[in-house]
């Protein structure tokens, strides 16, 4: 419905069709960043304030492109986070499974440790994450290079402090 301003003044307000005026929500969630037809986007809610609606918009293009002066002026470091071991091969259809009587998996895969000494098979049921990180192969593995690459950022924050720069991440 409209609504008239006084008369003769030639006002009238109405409502704004929101597929053409879009909240953030409608545009980042609802339409995967894609602004589509909308003429106008509203950022309420968005984290970290001015800066992050800045980041929002300039993700969805919808912010004038930063100049080449932004990224030629400052100090920066890079980090490359350490690069992951091979991985060891979940179990095939035909690997790891248990012959009657031997306690050990037929053949050795990437999932269960063969090693563990741990009673087999896994009991029903929830484990602690000791337990399962004494059976998988898979998942010491991961817990290793999350290790590795946690520590390898500290370091390079703590080099980039030092040195009075800014951290440059992979996106």
């Amino acid at each position: 419905s409209l609504i008239g301003g006084p008369r003769g003044s030639g006002l009238v307000l109405a409502p704004l069709a929101a597929r053409r005026f879009c909240s953030g929500h409608m545009v980042w969630v609802q339409q995967a960043a894609q602004p589509r037809q909308c003429v106008a986007v509203h950022t309420t809610f968005t984290e970290f304030g001015d800066a992050g609606k800045r980041w929002r918009l300039l993700e969805a293009s919808l912010w004038a492109p930063l100049p080449p002066s932004y990224f030629e002026a400052g100090n920066y470091l890079t980090f490359d986070p350490p690069k992951p071991p091979a991985d060891p091969a979940p179990c095939g259809a035909d690997e790891g499974k248990y012959l009657r009587g031997s306690g050990v998996p037929e053949v050795p895969c990437g999932g269960e440790d063969p090693a563990h000494r741990l009673p087999r098979p896994k009991p029903r049921g929830d484990i602690l994450g000791a337990e399962a990180a004494t059976r998988s192969l898979r998942l010491r593995a991961n817990l290793e290079l999350m290790r590795r690459q946690l520590h390898a950022l500290r370091d390079a924050l703590a080099i980039a402090f030092i040195l009075n720069r800014t951290l440059v991440t992979k996106h």
